[in-house]
């Protein structure tokens, strides 16, 4: 965890997009993936970062869907948040020692767990649709009910 918060150090920096990029990559697959599973047709995926906006956001990688509806946008966008009990579970079967298998093995677990939280952009599209976060609030209160 010390290491993925180094990482997010680094945001704005050209070394964090180098640092990042494996997570990167785990991010927009859990959208692809969860893309594919819900139907959504996705049809661009990239991991290539674009120059930062004026505002100083930077878009790392990005997937685009055919079929967006109410009923897939919030699985989608959240999909990211996976990766994190992933990671863990990962690490927790991880022995450390120094050699380059493990500092890569570290490498690429730090940058998933730094990158596991939706963008900003993706919490803007899975929550553009009343319906469907009523759909899935109500569901998740019958489920912890």
């Amino acid at each position: 965890l010390l290491l993925a918060g180094l990482i997010m150090l680094t945001q704005g920096n050209r070394l964090f997009w180098v640092l990042a990029w494996p997570g990167t990559v785990l991010h927009e697959f859990a959208h692809y993936i969860t893309g594919l599973v819900l139907l959504a047709q996705p049809s661009n995926f990239s991991v290539m970062p674009k120059p930062p906006t004026e505002d100083g956001s930077q878009d790392l990688g990005s997937v685009e869907f055919e079929n967006l509806g109410w009923w897939n946008k919030l699985p989608i966008a959240v999909a990211p948040l996976a990766i994190f009990p992933i990671c863990l579970f990962w690490a927790n079967d991880l022995a450390f020692s120094w050699n380059a298998v493990t500092l890569f093995k570290a490498w690429i677990l730090a940058s998933g767990i730094a990158m596991c939280l939706p963008s900003r952009q993706d919490w803007k599209v899975g929550f553009s649709s009343p319906t469907g976060v009523a759909f899935y609030m109500a569901v998740a209160w019958l489920a912890f009910r």
